[in-house]
């Protein structure tokens, strides 16, 4: 289900092989000092590197943001990677980079998955009361966690109760003049009565 929802959407994927992506996470899960839910697991171990789209991604989250558009929805601009591609532009991040970046600045108890734009994060749950659930960290709104506030999520909004739930919400932005509408090429002719 995931990989077709991720072609169906356009996403760019590195062909590049990768010998130590098994220990690249090992070390990944000892940094958070966690594992990942098995499904995210599965989804990393086969991208391996940042997945971008070929077209503006959108998706409704559960609990509206301040950054929602009119009908709510929020965009998805990249799913770091597990690995970086020797090719990658720099501008893509691995999760362990993003994890050391965002340490101590939100709930110890989710990790960053991906960005969104404006500095704001996708992350994931990790720890069981929130395990596998999706939330909007909202970069405008950030708070000090320290002591009592570790695991504060006054800045944070779920997307969806499960990262399955949240690629199957994802969808191409059709109002997006640039995106992709099946539509190979248009003819309109000079001679019609207008």
């Amino acid at each position: 289900m995931i990989e077709n929802k991720l072609i169906e959407l356009g996403i760019t994927v590195s062909n590049e092989k990768f010998h130590n992506e098994a220990q690249i996470l090992h070390e990944y899960e000892e940094l958070i000092g966690h594992s990942i839910p098995e499904t995210y697991k599965y989804f990393i171990l086969k991208y391996k590197t940042s997945l971008i789209f070929d077209n503006i991604i959108i998706y409704r989250p559960l609990q509206s943001s301040p950054w929602g558009d009119e009908k709510g929805m929020q965009q998805l601009d990249e799913f770091y990677g597990l690995c970086q591609s020797k090719g990658e532009d720099l501008g893509l991040s691995t999760l362990s980079s993003v994890f050391e970046t965002y340490l101590s600045r939100m709930p110890y108890s989710v990790v960053p998955i991906a960005s969104a734009p404006g500095g704001n994060q996708i992350c994931l749950g990790i720890i069981e009361e929130v395990e596998n659930k999706v939330f909007f960290w909202d970069h405008e709104d950030e708070r000090e966690i320290v002591g009592e506030n570790q695991n504060d999520f006054k800045n944070m909004y779920l997307i969806a109760d499960t990262f399955e739930d949240f690629i199957d919400s994802l969808m191409i932005d059709k109002s997006d003049p640039g995106s992709d509408d099946g539509i190979v090429s248009s003819w309109f002719s000079d001679d019609l009565d207008l």
